[in-house]
């Protein structure tokens, strides 16, 4: 991305501005490009060994380590993106006006978002209780695919298997096994990656505070 350089001397919070929105624009781009890579590639595998009926139903396991991987890799990135948007809405937002989108954009997730969630919710027909058990898992659940990719290896395997399941021997047990600890750590990912606006809170608060303490360093 080619950036043009003015004359002036808010000029450095400027062209750092625009340095830090192009990583988070590559950033994006690589979560994104590896979910859909990840998602066509597990399903087309699946799909090959659902219509294939092969025997040997421990290929269901082979997605398993690659989906945790990619999984791991998108969280990091979800977390860079939210550090570097912390660092903007705390250092560079402040010093140059005219910079506001990090800061709206931080308020519309944490506040404005949660707020017509609400208010859609409470104008539907659904029960009060149902409407208290679904409003976090919509407020709070948007990334769930690599988990209900694990969790799909994981039904298929047992339905495969659940004819045989008096003959499973030590092998079978351990991938039965793997399966529901693979489960558990990918629960883990989905958590934190449904969790990344506590985070920026957290990121904004950090960044404030290297901030303020390099600006008294420069008063000496």
């Amino acid at each position: 991305m080619k950036l043009k350089i003015t004359k002036g001397k808010d000029d450095g919070y400027l062209l750092e501005y625009k340095l830090l929105k192009s990583s988070i624009s590559d950033l994006i781009k690589l979560h994104n490009s590896l979910t859909s890579l990840t998602l066509t590639s597990v399903l087309a595998f699946l799909g090959y060994l659902i219509s294939n009926d092969n025997s040997n139903y421990s290929l269901f396991f082979l997605p398993i380590p690659l989906i945790i991987a990619v999984s791991t890799r998108v969280l990091y990135y979800r977390k860079k993106i939210v550090e570097i948007g912390g660092y903007i809405i705390a250092v560079l937002e402040p010093r140059y006006n005219g910079l506001q989108w990090e800061t709206y954009n931080n308020y519309f997730e944490n506040i404005s978002k949660n707020a017509i969630i609400d208010d859609s919710l409470n104008r539907s027909h659904f029960p009060k209780k149902i409407i208290q058990f679904i409003k976090p898992i919509i407020r709070y659940n948007r990334y769930f695919e690599f988990l209900m990719l694990i969790i799909a290896c994981w039904v298929l395997y047992t339905v495969k298997m659940l004819p045989y399941f008096y003959d499973w021997t030590w092998k079978n047990i351990l991938i039965f096994s793997l399966f529901i600890i693979s489960v558990l750590y990918e629960i883990i990912i989905t958590v934190q990656m449904n969790n990344t606006n506590k985070y920026r809170t957290k990121s904004v608060n950090e960044w404030k505070k290297i901030s303020e303490i390099f600006e008294v360093k420069h008063l000496y």
